[in-house]
């Protein structure tokens, strides 16, 4: 039951017709929200290489700022956390950029393992006056050198040992953060020592992870389509897209269609189901407050 008392949404088999419901997906919407639902689950760990902040411009007079901490990992561990589970952010902070999102970080209920390092972490100004979002300035990582990604993977690998699940999100828009391998490594690495683990990756990542293994891959139909995974939007191109990834190793695979509901596998089967029904702010899950 959702809170109010209304019946969370069925999932149905595709094809199905009206009335027919399929087997439930334990929130289906986000991977690491199922696999954190398992029974006894208690800890989470979340790769988050670099954590973003974010300097918000909104209207007033004078004009109000906000600055916020940002970025996949970031809004995966504290979603997770608001369910209730305990959860340890493994990341890299660089320079004064660093500074600040780390303190903003540690205002959250997250517990927080991180290695320091020379640079700058990622920053974007954005002038939110009229409505919209507008990008003022965007300032990229600085590389994490060898040894910070080796203290980095090491950190990740004892929390993940230790924990239920380990999610491993993205390098946002910095694809050559983190090489790819890293995360087939750890993949492979957490899953052999009993860790439950959840991808929410794209491009190279997503294919170095399949090469790992892992317990529940999340991706969008829109990453799906610019890699070349699918041949269509539509459900059954999308569910047929799902079991191609299951074959290359992932144990279960939800697909997410921003607001029209997701494809995912089911115990080997392709089922739909719909989300809520809410006002998508940002089709692409960017989530800010």
């Amino acid at each position: 039951m959702r809170a109010g008392g209304a019946t969370a949404p069925a999932a149905s088999p595709i094809g199905a017709g009206p009335g027919r419901r399929g087997p439930g997906l334990g929130a289906p919407g986000h991977g690491y929200v199922a696999a954190m639902s398992a029974p006894g689950a208690a800890r989470a760990v979340v790769f988050a290489p670099a954590p973003l902040l974010e300097v918000i411009v909104e209207a007033g007079d004078p004009p109000d700022v906000h600055f916020h901490a940002g970025g996949q990992g970031f809004w995966v561990g504290r979603m997770i956390a608001s369910l209730g589970v305990e959860v340890t952010l493994c990341s890299t902070f660089a320079g004064e950029s660093g500074d600040l999102v780390r303190t903003l970080v540690e205002r959250e209920d997250l517990r927080l393992r991180s290695v320091d390092r020379a640079g700058v972490s990622p920053c974007t100004i954005q002038d939110r006056r009229d409505g919209d979002r507008r990008d003022l300035v965007s300032m990229p990582p600085s590389p994490i050198g060898r040894h910070e990604l080796d203290d980095l993977y090491g950190i990740t690998l004892v929390e993940g040992v230790e924990a239920d699940v380990l999610v491993l999100a993205g390098p946002d828009r910095y694809d050559d953060l983190v090489p790819a391998d890293v995360y087939r490594r750890l993949a492979g690495d957490l899953r052999s020592n009993g860790t439950t683990v959840v991808a929410d990756l794209s491009g190279e990542p997503l294919e170095a992870v399949l090469d790992g293994g892992v317990s529940v891959l999340k991706v969008n139909h829109d990453e799906l389509a610019d890699a070349g995974l699918t041949g269509g939007e539509g459900a059954e191109d999308l569910a047929s897209a799902a079991a191609d990834l299951a074959r290359r190793g992932a144990e279960r695979v939800i697909v997410t269609r921003a607001g029209e509901g997701v494809v995912a596998l089911a115990g080997g089967r392709p089922v739909t189901a719909a989300l809520p029904e809410v006002q998508v702010v940002d089709p692409g899950g960017r989530a800010t407050r």
